[in-house]
C-alpha cells in the first residue's frame, strides 16, 4: 500500500507520476475483521474467525438517507441515520434550486459515506447530534455554500473506515460565492476526534469563525494537513477568526495543529491551545495575520517526534504578522520554538513581542534557513537575528 501526494485531496488520477493504493481485492483478504467484494459476491472474515453463516451483516446501499435537495426552511429533528451513502443530501438540486435555511437538530449519523452534504446550501444550521464512522467527510459544505452554522456536535472517526477516499475533514467548508463578501460560516463548540486528514477545513471561506472546538488526533492516515486548516485564493482578505480552540495529537512529519496555507491573510488565530503536533502553528506562504495569546505546548515524551511550535515556510517577501502574547512551553529535547524557512527576508515577517517562552532545549530555540544554509539560534541569537522580541520572557526549563 502506498499513499501518493494527491490522495489527501481526492485528486487521484491515472497520470504516471502519481501513486495509488488497492483495496477490497479478494486476494488481500488475509485477516479477520475484514471483507472483500468481487464478482458479485461479498466475502466476510468475521472478527472471531467463525463462519458468517447465520450472522447479520450490514451492507450500506448506494442511496441517500434523507434527500433535502432544494428544500426551504425544512427541519430534521432527533432521528438517527444509519448505513447510507449521504446521510442527508442538502446540496443544490439538479434543477438548480438551492437548499435554504435547513435545520438539522440532534441528528445522529452512523456508518455513512458522507454525513451532511450541503454543497450550494445557504443558511443551514446544525445544532447538536453526532457523526460516527463517516467514510468521506462529516459535515460537508462544498462550493457555493454560505451562512452555515455547525455547533454543539460530536464527530468521531472520519475517513478512517478502509482507506482514505477523498476525505477532507470532519467539518469541511471549501470555496466561496463572492470573494470577500459572503460565506459567514460559524463552527462553534464541536468536538472532533480521530480523522484521517483535517479535523476542520475552511479553505477560501470569508468572514468565517471556528471557535471553542476541540480537535484531537487529526492526521491519522494522511499528511500535509492539520487539526484546523485554512487557505486563501488570490489576495483577498479572508477575515477569519480561529479562536479559543483546543488542538492536540496531529503528530509526525507533515502533521500540523493550526495551518495557515497559501494566501491566508486577514486571519486572527487567538487564545488557542495546541499540544503535541508535528508543527503546532504553521504559516505557509501566508501574510498579514495575527497570532495572539495562544498556548503552544509539547510533552517531550517522544524525542523521535519533536514539536516545532511556530513555523513560517514562506516564499517571496513575507510580511504583516503580529505574533504577541503567546505562551510556549517546550519540554522536547529536540523541539524548537521557531523555524523560519524559504528565504533571506525573515526580518520582514512582522512583529514578535510580549511572548513567554519556557524551553528545555535552549541551544536550539530557533532554526533559520535562507535557502542554502541552516543555523540554530539561542534566544538571544533569535532576538539579534530578528531585531525583535526584546519584550518577551525566556525561562529555561
Amino acid at each position: 500500500m502506498t499513499l501518493g501526494p494527491d490522495v489527501d485531496d481526492g485528486n487521484i488520477t491515472s497520470t504516471s507520476n502519481r501513486q495509488f493504493y488497492l483495496e477490497g481485492k479478494l486476494w488481500m483478504l488475509d485477516e479477520n475483521n475484514s471483507w472483500a467484494y468481487e464478482n458479485g459476491v461479498l466475502y466476510v472474515w468475521t472478527p472471531d474467525g467463525s463462519s458468517p453463516a447465520g450472522k447479520t451483516v450490514w451492507v450500506s446501499p448506494a442511496a441517500n438517507g434523507i434527500n433535502a435537495q432544494g428544500s426551504s426552511a425544512c427541519t430534521i429533528d432527533s432521528i438517527e441515520v444509519f448505513g447510507t451513502d449521504r446521510a442527508i443530501d442538502a446540496s443544490t438540486a439538479s434543477g438548480g434550486a438551492k437548499t435554504l435555511n435547513l435545520r438539522v437538530l440532534n441528528v445522529d449519523i452512523v456508518h455513512c459515506k458522507k454525513g451532511l452534504f450541503a454543497a450550494g446550501s445557504f443558511g443551514c444550521t446544525v445544532d447538536g447530534g453526532s457523526i460516527k464512522y463517516a467514510i468521506n467527510n462529516g459535515y460537508d459544505f462544498w462550493y457555493g455554500s454560505g451562512k452555515n452554522t455547525v455547533k454543539n456536535t460530536t464527530i468521531h472517526t472520519v475517513g478512517m473506515v478502509g482507506m482514505p477516499k477523498g476525505s477532507q475533514g470532519a467539518i469541511f467548508s471549501g470555496g466561496t460565492v463572492n470573494k470577500g463578501t459572503t460565506n459567514q460560516n460559524i463552527y462553534d463548540n464541536n468536538r472532533v476526534t480521530n480523522t484521517c486528514y483535517n479535523g476542520i477545513q475552511i479553505t477560501t471561506n470569508y468572514n468565517t469563525t471556528v471557535s471553542n472546538c476541540t480537535v484531537l488526533n487529526a492526521m491519522q492516515a494522511l499528511t500535509d494537513g492539520a487539526g484546523i486548516y485554512t487557505g486563501g485564493q488570490g489576495e483577498v482578505n479572508l477575515n477569519q477568526h480561529i479562536i479559543d480552540n483546543i488542538v492536540s495529537g496531529a503528530k509526525g512529519p507533515g502533521c500540523f495543529g493550526i495551518y495557515l496555507d497559501d494566501y491566508s491573510n486577514g486571519v486572527t488565530v487567538a487564545r488557542n491551545t495546541v499540544t503535541d503536533c508535528g508543527i503546532n502553528f504553521l504559516m505557509h506562504n501566508a501574510y498579514n495575520n495575527n497570532i495572539l495569546n495562544n498556548k503552544s505546548t509539547d510533552t517531550g515524551e517522544d524525542p523521535a517526534t519533536p514539536t516545532t511550535h511556530f513555523a513560517f515556510a514562506q516564499n517571496g517577501t513575507p510580511s504583516g504578522f503580529v505574533v504577541t502574547g503567546n505562551e510556549v512551553t517546550s519540554h522536547g529535547v529536540n523541539s524548537q520554538i521557531y523555524n523560519l524557512g524559504g528565504g533571506t527576508s525573515h526580518t520582514t515577517l512582522g512583529s514578535f513581542n510580549n511572548n513567554t517562552y519556557r524551553v528545555k532545549n535552549t541551544a536550539k530555540f530557533a532554526r533559520v534557513w535562507d535557502g542554502t544554509t541552516a543555523a540554530d539560534l539561542t534566544f538571544s541569537g533569535w532576538q539579534a537575528y530578528m531585531s525583535d522580541d526584546y519584550q518577551s520572557v525566556f525561562i529555561p526549563l
